[in-house]
């Protein structure tokens, strides 16, 4: 499993990289894990027999639940699967024909959850070659395939689900109109559920929906195909997790008559860490009076803030408030000071801030 984590102005965003993935086929033993295009299809093959594959994925949400526990990842997760299409980047590719097969148009994917556990594989080809070496490695009947989800095990209902009495637990719906769209899913709740071990994780097939996987009404066999975690290009499929992140401390800029939001960051040796407990905060006005209080809330790991509106009075422009953070680290306790200078609503003249270390 790969993992990458960046941000913008507004978000973290922290991708997890496939562990696992193949292409399966009805009704037979083949296995192509190691070939960098999943490759969906229904309709007819050559010889008129109609057939349809299904494609199996599984990525790794530990580090992702690692993350949501130490707060590095608060608030709403947002997670979603993104497949890059083989054909995005050609429009005259849309319905075309190929090989005797025509790439897919108007239809929908399904991506449901995979009850029980399955092993990747080992084959790349779909098709023997014709003039086949004895040592070919590369055409594989094994799982897993259509019966078999590991060498001794077989799938309690012949490719993962056989509609003959028991829906698959469907997660999400895609629809294509052109067919060279890329696969971008909302999977958020089921893996919000995986994180608080409410769902189990075996991974996921995505497919053709049913009606269409048993569609007579084709003539030749309908394909789409997704870059797969085997390929060597940019475009390897993740889950992207995204969450809001942003950070706009206003002791710089607190204006009256105005919600603003200070901050207190807690570093330990340069690095952010999380407290013994969320910080009180005391704000003091040009008096040294109270002005208010409470608990403060944390956004990530390591940084706390507190939300305070000073009613607009033309006055006080430019009196200085002060802030007193009670912090608990180890079992000590700190208190750490700070200064805010209002600011008249029409007036633009910031002050230093602060970042409060142990």
């Amino acid at each position: 499993m790969m993992e990458y984590l960046y941000t913008n102005n507004d978000m973290g965003i922290y991708r997890t990289y496939f562990d696992k993935n193949t292409t399966i086929v009805s009704n037979s033993d083949l296995n192509t894990a190691r070939n960098p295009i999943g490759q969906l299809y229904y309709g007819p093959n050559t010889m008129g027999v109609g057939t349809y594959s299904r494609f199996l994925l599984y990525f790794d949400t530990t580090e992702i639940a690692n993350r949501v526990a130490d707060k590095r990842m608060m608030g709403t997760l947002t997670h979603t699967l993104k497949m890059k299409n083989t054909s995005f980047f050609d429009g005259e590719l849309i319905a075309a024909d190929f090989d005797a097969k025509k790439r897919a148009y108007s239809f929908d994917l399904i991506l449901f959850r995979i009850p029980e556990y399955w092993d990747e594989g080992a084959g790349y080809d779909f098709l023997p070659q014709i003039f086949e070496s004895p040592n070919n490695n590369a055409y594989i009947n094994g799982p897993a395939n259509w019966e078999y989800r590991t060498t001794t095990e077989l799938w309690s209902a012949p490719g993962i689900v056989d509609y003959s009495g028991t829906n698959p637990t469907i997660i999400a719906t895609y629809h294509f109109q052109f067919g060279n769209e890329d696969v971008e899913m909302d999977i958020s709740t089921e893996v919000n559920n995986i994180i608080t071990s409410a769902v189990t994780n075996n991974g996921y097939c995505l497919c053709f929906r049913h009606d269409y996987e048993i569609f007579t009404g084709v003539t030749q066999q309908q394909y789409v195909g997704f870059y797969s975690r085997h390929t060597n290009t940019y475009y390897e499929p993740f889950l992207e997790t995204t969450w809001n992140d942003t950070i706009q401390d206003d002791r710089n800029y607190f204006f009256m008559g105005q919600s603003n939001r200070i901050f207190y960051y807690a570093y330990v040796n340069g690095q952010l860490i999380n407290l013994d407990s969320l910080p009180t905060v005391q704000i003091l006005d040009e008096n040294n009076l109270t002005f208010t209080s409470g608990t403060a809330s944390q956004l990530s790991k390591g940084v706390y803030y507190f939300d305070v509106t000073v009613p607009e009075d033309s006055t006080l422009d430019r009196y200085q408030y002060s802030d007193t953070w009670n912090v608990t680290y180890g079992g000590r306790s700190k208190v750490v000071n700070g200064k805010i200078t209002l600011l008249y609503s029409d007036n633009f003249l910031p002050s230093p801030g602060i970042c409060n270390t142990f």
